[in-house]
C-alpha cells in the first residue's frame, strides 16, 4: 500500500473525529490524546508498510520495579494479555511502553478508531493492574503490620 492509501486512513480517521485537519506529519507521525489522559502515537513505517501504535505508562518505582516487570514479562507471554500488542520498557526512559503493529491493508476502511479505542482500552487495563500491584505492594499485610500488643514494649519504659 502506499502513502495515499495511509493518508487516506487518517482523512477518514478526522472525518470520525470531527478532527477534518487530522494527518500525518513530515515524519509519518501524528499523537492523538485520548480523552482522560493517554496519547497514542501512530507511526507509518513506509519500508514495511505498517502502521506503528504506541502508548507509554510511567516508569515503575524502583520499588516496585521487580513484580511490576514480572507481570509485564508474564502478560507479554504470546501475548495473553495483550491482545497482540507488545510491551517493553523504554531503554533511556523507563517508561512502560505498549505498542501495537499493524499491516496497513489489514486496516478495514473505517476501523482505525476501532483500533485505536481498543489499544486505549488496552492501556488503561494495563495502568489499573500496575496500579493494583503498587497498592498491594504499599499497605503493609497483616503479617508485617504491628500489631498493638507487640508495641507494648515501646509503651512500658
Amino acid at each position: 500500500m502506499s502513502l495515499t492509501a495511509i493518508q487516506a486512513l487518517f482523512a477518514e480517521l478526522g472525518q470520525q473525529l470531527g478532527m477534518a485537519e487530522l494527518a500525518l506529519d513530515e515524519n509519518n507521525h501524528c499523537i492523538l490524546n485520548i480523552d482522560d489522559g493517554n496519547d497514542i502515537h501512530l507511526e507509518y513505517l513506509e519500508s514495511e508498510d505498517l502502521l506503528l501504535l504506541v502508548s507509554a505508562l510511567p516508569p515503575a518505582a524502583e520499588k516496585h520495579q521487580a513484580k511490576i516487570y514480572d507481570i509485564l514479562l508474564k502478560g507479554n507471554y504470546l501475548w495473553q494479555d495483550t491482545y497482540g500488542a507488545t510491551l517493553a520498557i523504554h531503554p533511556e526512559t523507563d517508561a512502560i511502553i505498549i505498542e501495537h503493529k499493524m499491516r496497513i491493508d489489514a486496516i478495514e476502511p473505517g476501523s482505525l478508531q476501532d483500533h485505536i479505542a481498543g489499544l486505549d482500552t488496552l492501556v488503561r487495563a494495563w495502568e489499573e493492574r500496575i496500579g493494583e500491584v503498587v497498592a498491594e505492594q504499599d499497605t503493609p499485610s497483616s503479617d508485617t503490620a504491628p500489631r498493638p500488643q507487640d508495641m507494648n514494649h515501646m509503651l512500658r519504659g
